[in-house]
């Protein structure tokens, strides 16, 4: 069976300043090595509806060096019926017998390609945490949003049948397609965070 990195909700909260709902930014790499301290392996299936815990996901948004971010959309017949044809900007998954940093690299590389680690990586910057109560998936997650800028012009799925597009796009098309289109809860608060970031 497979065993998941968790974090015991009340204390994951007190150690990155108490309950919130959205973004925090959190600059600090030695925050999420904090929480890392705090977390636990338990069976996915043991904690997968238990709010009790959280389960830690790096969520990645890969950036291209004129600032266009790697969004794409999930086919309506998904294998999770809760992203089933939804946009997305993030990547990431959860972390199995691995450090964070080992779940971070694995994630990217097992979902995206044109990203070389060793030629193409300008900069990965941790931004904050992503909370998003408002869902029952939500409440058994928190996300760890990275923001990973590159020097490749071209990033793709590593497995097309996951998905009905994806690419670079300019932020304000994606703006305007996440007015119009279904969207992944994390992604639209990843694009909030990074637009506030960026000042754009």
């Amino acid at each position: 069976m497979t065993k998941i990195l968790v974090v015991p909700t009340e204390k994951c909260f007190e150690r990155i300043g108490g309950w919130f709902q959205g973004f925090r930014p959190m600059e600090n790499d030695g925050i999420t090595l904090g929480l890392e301290e705090l977390a636990i392996l338990l069976e996915r299936k043991e904690v997968e509806e238990n709010p009790n815990f959280k389960q830690l996901i790096p969520y990645i948004v890969v950036m291209s060096k004129d600032r266009q971010l790697y969004a794409y959309q999930r086919p309506a017949k998904n294998a999770e019926k809760r992203l089933a044809g939804k946009l997305s900007i993030g990547v990431g998954g959860h972390v199995e017998n691995e450090t964070l940093e080992q779940c971070f690299w694995r994630e990217l590389h097992e979902e995206v390609m044109g990203v070389d680690v060793h030629l193409d990586l300008s900069f990965v910057r941790f931004m904050g945490f992503i909370n998003d109560d408002t869902t029952d998936v939500g409440k058994v997650h928190l996300g760890l949003l990275y923001l990973l800028q590159t020097t490749a012009t071209k990033v793709v799925h590593n497995n097309a049948k996951e998905i009905i597009w994806g690419g670079f796009k300019k932020i304000p098309e994606i703006e305007t397609l996440f007015k119009t289109g279904p969207v992944e809860p994390w992604s639209a608060i990843a694009l909030q965070a990074i637009c506030h970031t960026l000042r754009i």
